[in-house]
């Protein structure tokens, strides 16, 4: 998988929300992106995997900006919107 799709349950239909398709690692590409969460501003946060980053993707933007880069497990946005990030390769969660 190279892309986040946004879905409309009622039609079925999608809309790319991260990423070109293509893989890659430029500002607007991901290399199986595995777990992302989506924040109260309707932004995007995305562990591109292979690429060893964690992405963030502004409601509605074409390209993302990295936010971590590490070998990222796991990401999170609570209700205050502070983003937590499990690195693997670091051995811990980082806020």
């Amino acid at each position: 998988m190279t892309h986040c799709l946004l879905v409309n349950l009622s039609s079925l239909t999608g809309t790319v929300a991260a990423g070109t398709g293509i893989v890659g690692n430029a500002s607007n590409q991901l290399n199986n992106p595995s777990h992302l969460c989506v924040d109260v501003s309707s932004n995007i946060y995305v562990c591109d995997t292979l690429n060893k980053r964690a992405m963030l993707w502004r409601n509605n933007s074409l390209t993302g900006v990295t936010a971590i880069t590490s070998r990222i497990m796991g990401i999170v946005v609570d209700s205050q919107n502070n983003v937590y990030v499990a690195e693997a390769d670091n051995h811990r969660v980082t806020k």
